[in-house]
Formats: structure tokens, sequence, C-alpha cells
């Protein structure tokens, strides 16, 4: 099984749990052409959502991609 994380009801398919009995199925998923993105492979497998709460501390969610100057304005506001 897969496990997903999951904030703020957004999934993130990229952070998981995979496990390594996977590999050979997803080395052919990919030599065969198929479909690059990830919730495609997934869809083939069972797998489960992990939620992750937003920071109590600093109210982020734990995910929070900074990925602009004002990003990570945020962030260094939100860790003062």
């Amino acid at each position: 099984m897969i496990a997903l994380a999951t904030s703020s009801d957004k999934l993130h398919p990229v952070f998981g749990l995979w496990p390594v009995s996977l590999c050979s199925d997803l080395h052919t998923w990919l030599a065969t052409g198929q479909s690059g993105k990830v919730l495609a492979f997934v869809d083939r497998h069972d797998s489960v959502e992990v939620s992750f709460n937003t920071d109590a501390t600093t109210g982020l969610d734990p995910f929070f991609n900074a990925n602009r100057p004002e990003d990570l304005n945020t962030v260094r506001k939100a860790l003062t």
C-alpha cells in the first residue's frame, strides 16, 4: 500500500511511503511510455491518504511551498 501525504485538503502525491516492491512495476510503467503523472501510477495500486495538520506554532501548512520572494517573507514572518 502507498501512503500519500495530504494537508489543507490538498494531496501531495510525491510525499509518501512507497513500497520498494513496486519498483519493478514502476520501471515497466515508465519504460512502456505510460503517463508520467504520479497519480496515474498510484491508481494502479492500493493507497491511503495520511493527513498532516497545519503547524500550531507557525500556522503554516507543513507542505508550504516557497517559490517566490513573498513566500519566503511569509515563512520568515511565521518563524519569528
